[in-house]
């Protein structure tokens, strides 16, 4: 997701707003670290116990009511890269089962994603 919104206000979130909105809404919020994405640094997250309430939209006009912006999952890996000209970019590895059985392969399936990425310029 690229420059998570406020789900009331419409309005940009940032990195430390964003983990202070899903840590109120979790059971644990871990700070595992950071790494490179594209060059940049990521703050790097592990989240349990998600709530599912949507603290974030994606678009200025979706409708929370109906389902549009992102669900805290109940385990999740997150990463948040701040690009200096694009703003916040978050990206999430999920899952929805309980236990740990589904969540390394997710990870590493979105590490190896991540290792690949790269920004570039446009225009």
């Amino acid at each position: 997701m690229a420059n998570p919104l406020d789900r009331s206000s419409g309005s940009p979130i940032d990195a430390t707003d964003l983990v202070a909105r899903i840590t109120v809404n979790s059971d644990e919020v871990i700070e595992v670290g950071s790494v490179s994405v594209g060059g940049l640094s990521a703050q790097v997250f592990d989240i349990s116990g998600g709530s599912g309430y949507i603290n974030v939209k994606w678009h200025p006009d979706s409708n929370p009511t109906q389902g549009l912006g992102w669900f805290l999952p109940p385990r999740a890996r997150l990463w948040l890269v701040d690009h200096p000209d694009r703003g916040l970019l978050m990206i999430a590895a999920e899952t929805w089962e309980e236990g740990d059985e589904s969540s390394p392969p997710i990870v590493a399936t979105a590490e190896e994603m991540l290792a690949s990425l790269e920004f570039i310029e446009l225009g």
